[in-house]
C-alpha cells in the first residue's frame, strides 16, 4: 500500500515517506470545502500556515474518526465535547482519550503518561481552571496527531470511494453553479440579442468566438497552472508559495493583455476574410472593441478563481455570480430591450463589461475579508524568478483549452460559410452544449483539487481512488446531460431565436451533440485529474492530434466533401472527443503515482533552493 512513513522532523525539515523527502503539513483539505481535512502531520515546511481555530480543530477530530472507521480500524466514539470541568478530572480525561484511541497508540503511551502526571500535579496544585482546560486540549492533540502517524505508518489509512463520492460532489456544486452562473452571462447576451434578428445573432456568435480564441482562452489556459501549483502546495502546507505562483500567474496574464486588446480592437479585417456578409462583421467588430475594456476584470476574476480553489474553497466565487448573474440579466434586458434607455444589440456587451467589473471588486473583496487571504503574504520578489516550471504547464494549459477551443470555432467558421441559418444554428448548439459541458468542467476543477492536495501530502493511494470515484460520477452526470439534450431537442431553438429555419435544423442536429456528453464530460473530468497529476502536456498533446488529424478533416470532409452540411461537423467533433475521453482515461488510470509525488517534491526543493539562493 502506497501510504506515507512518517518520521521525526525537526528544524522545520521535511519528513521522509517512501516516495523520497516529502514536506508534510498539518492538514489537507480533504473533507469539507474550504476548511481542513483529516491528514495530520508532523512540522511544517519553512513557511508556515494560518492557526486552527478550535471549531476547526474539532472538525478535524470528527473527520479523522470518521476515515479510521472506512479503514476499518475499531475506535470506541471519541468523548463529547469539551464542557467546563474541574481540573481534578484532567487526569480522568486523559484516561478516556487513551480508552478512545488506545488500539493505535502504541507509540503514544509515554505522552499519555506525560499528561496524567503534569495534569495531577495541576490539580494539586490548583493551576486555574481555563489554563488546565487548554493545556489538556493541546496534549490531546498531540495524542491524536501521534495515533494518526502510527495508523499512517502500518499503512492502514487511505481514502474511500464512499468518502470521495461525497467530497466530490460536496466540491462540484459550487463549482459547477459558478461555472454555469459565469456561462449565463454570454447565453444571456446571445439570448437578448438573438431575438433582434438573424444577423445580430451571427454576430455576436462570431464576436464570441473571436473573444474565446484569442482572449478568454488563453487567460483560463495560463490560470491552470496553479491547479497544479497552488493545489499542491497548499496539499504540502507551503501557503506563502499558493500567493507567489498566484502573483507569477498573474503577471504574466499582465503580459498578454496588450496583445489581446490590439486584436479585439482591429478584427473587422479578420472577420470580412472569412464571413461575407458585411452587416454581420461590422456588428461583430462592435461588439470585440467594447468587449475589450472588460479583459482587466476578467484577469482579476479568473486569478482570483484558481487561487481560492487551489485552498479548497469552491463556493466563493459561486456567492459572487449568485449576485452578478441576476444584475447582468437586468442589464441586459436595460441596455438592449429598454424603451427609454435601450440601445439595442451594442448595449449587450456593455452589460457583460459592468458585470465583469462587479465580479473582480467583489472577489477580490471577499479575499480581503472574509477566507483565501492567509496565503497571501504580499507582493514577493520571488514572484520575479523561477517561472520555467509555471510558464511550461501554463503553456500546456493554453495548448489544451485552445486545441479543442479552436477547433470548435473551426466549425463555426465552416457554419458561416454554409449561410446565415447554418451560422445561427452552430450558435444555438454550441451554446447548449457549452452550458451542459460546464458541470463537468466544475467537476474536473473540483477533482483537480482534490488530486493536487493529495499529491502534495504524498498520499497517492487515496489520489488513485479519488481520480477513480471521479471518472466514475463524471461518466454518470454525461449520460444525464445527454439524454437531457435529447429529450429538448425540439424545444431549445425557439428559446434563442424566431426564425422557423434555425429552430428546424437546431431539432435535426442536437442529437449529435446530445450523443457525445458522456465522453464530452469524461474528457473534462480527466483533463483536471491531468492537471492535479502536473502532466497536463498530456492532455494538450492528446487533444492537438485527434481534433486535428482526425475530427476536422473528417468533419470537414462529410460537410462539404458528402454535403452532409452541419450534421458532417458534428460528427467530426464526435470522433474527437471519444477519442480524447478514452486516452486520457486509460493514461490517469495506468498513472505511476509514486513518480508523479516524486516530481512534486523535485519541484518544491528546487523552488526552496531558488527562493533560499
Amino acid at each position: 500500500m502506497s501510504q506515507p512513513i512518517p518520521t521525526s522532523s525537526k528544524n522545520n525539515k521535511p519528513s521522509q515517506t517512501q516516495f523520497g523527502r516529502s514536506p508534510r503539513r498539518d492538514y489537507i483539505s480533504f473533507g469539507s470545502v474550504g476548511k481542513p481535512g483529516v491528514f495530520l502531520g508532523g512540522s511544517l515546511p519553512r513557511r508556515t500556515s494560518y492557526d486552527l481555530s478550535t471549531e476547526e480543530r474539532r472538525h478535524l477530530l470528527d473527520e479523522e474518526q470518521e476515515l479510521l472507521a472506512d479503514n476499518h480500524i475499531k475506535t470506541p466514539q471519541r468523548p463529547a465535547p469539551r464542557r467546563n470541568s474541574s481540573s481534578g478530572n484532567a487526569a480522568g480525561r486523559a484516561a478516556t482519550i487513551a480508552t478512545t484511541y488506545g488500539s493505535i497508540l502504541r507509540e503514544s503511551e509515554p505522552l499519555l503518561e506525560e499528561l496524567e502526571e503534569e495534569n495531577t500535579e495541576a490539580a494539586n496544585e490548583s493551576t486555574p481552571l481555563v489554563s488546565n482546560i487548554k493545556a489538556i486540549e493541546e496534549e490531546e492533540d498531540e495524542i491524536i496527531k501521534a495515533a494518526w502517524d502510527d495508523a499512517i505508518a502500518n499503512g492502514n489509512i487511505q481514502t474511500s470511494y464512499r468518502r470521495e463520492y461525497v467530497v466530490l460532489l460536496r466540491n462540484t456544486f459550487p463549482v459547477s453553479m459558478a461555472f454555469l452562473l459565469q456561462y449565463s452571462l454570454t447565453v444571456v447576451s446571445i439570448f437578448c440579442v438573438g431575438h433582434l434578428g438573424k444577423n445580430e445573432l451571427s454576430a455576436v456568435s462570431l464576436a464570441a468566438m473571436i473573444a474565446n480564441i484569442s482572449g478568454y482562452g488563453i487567460v483560463q489556459g495560463i490560470a491552470t497552472c496553479l491547479d497544479t501549483l497552488a493545489a499542491q502546495s497548499f496539499g504540502r502546507g507551503d501557503n506563502e508559495m499558493v500567493g507567489i505562483y498566484t502573483q507569477r500567474c498573474f503577471i504574466l496574464m499582465c503580459l498578454t493583455l496588450t496583445p489581446i486588446v490590439l486584436i479585439w480592437v482591429n478584427a473587422k479585417p479578420f472577420l470580412l476574410a472569412i464571413v461575407p456578409e458585411v452587416e454581420c462583421c461590422e456588428l461583430a467588430s462592435q461588439y470585440l472593441k467594447i468587449l475589450s475594456t472588460g479583459i482587466p476584470p476578467y484577469v482579476i476574476f479568473e486569478l482570483s478563481k484558481h487561487y481560492l480553489q487551489a485552498q479548497g474553497i469552491f463556493h466563493a466565487n459561486t456567492y459572487v455570480l449568485i449576485f452578478c448573474a441576476p444584475l447582468n440579466v437586468i442589464l441586459n434586458y436595460v441596455l438592449v430591450w429598454d424603451k427609454n434607455i435601450g440601445i439595442g444589440f451594442i448595449g449587450a456587451p456593455i452589460a457583460v463589461v459592468l458585470t465583469d467589473y462587479l465580479m473582480a471588486i467583489l472577489s477580490v473583496c471577499y479575499v480581503i475579508y472574509i477566507e483565501g487571504h492567509q496565503c497571501w503574504h504580499g507582493w514577493s520578489k520571488e514572484a520575479l524568478r523561477n517561472w520555467g516550471y509555471m510558464s511550461h504547464l501554463a503553456l500546456s494549459g493554453v495548448l489544451t483549452i485552445e486545441a479543442e477551443w479552436l477547433a470548435f470555432e473551426i466549425l463555426t467558421f465552416a457554419a458561416a460559410r454554409l449561410g446565415t441559418t447554418e451560422l445561427a444554428t452552430q450558435t444555438v448548439l454550441s451554446t447548449m452544449c457549452v452550458l451542459c459541458y460546464q458541470i463537468p468542467m466544475g467537476m474536473g476543477i473540483a477533482a483537480s483539487t482534490r488530486v493536487g492536495n493529495l499529491v502534495g501530502a504524498g498520499l497517492g493511494q487515496s489520489a488513485a481512488i479519488a481520480s477513480k470515484a471521479s471518472i466514475y460520477v463524471g461518466a454518470i452526470f454525461g449520460t444525464l446531460n445527454g439524454l437531457i439534450l435529447f429529450a429538448l431537442r425540439d424545444k431549445v431553438g425557439a428559446l434563442f431565436s424566431n426564425d422557423e429555419d434555425v429552430i428546424r435544423m437546431t431539432a435535426e442536429i442536437l442529437p449529435y451533440g446530445a450523443m457525445y456528453q458522456i465522453n464530452d464530460a469524461l474528457s473534462a473530468v480527466t483533463g483536471g485529474l491531468l492537471r492535479g497529476q502536473g502532466r497536463q502536456n498530456i492532455s494538450g498533446y492528446v487533444n492537438l492530434i485527434f481534433y486535428y488529424i482526425f475530427a476536422l478533416p473528417v468533419g470537414l470532409y462529410l460537410c462539404f466533401g458528402l454535403d452532409w452540411q452541419l450534421a458532417g461537423l458534428w460528427i467530426g467533433i464526435c470522433v474527437a472527443l471519444v477519442s480524447v475521453s478514452v486516452i486520457q482515461i486509460i493514461v490517469v488510470i495506468k498513472a505511476d503515482w509514486e513518480q508523479i509525488i516524486q516530481k512534486s517534491i523535485e519541484e518544491f526543493e528546487h523552488e526552496n533552493e531558488e527562493n533560499n539562493v
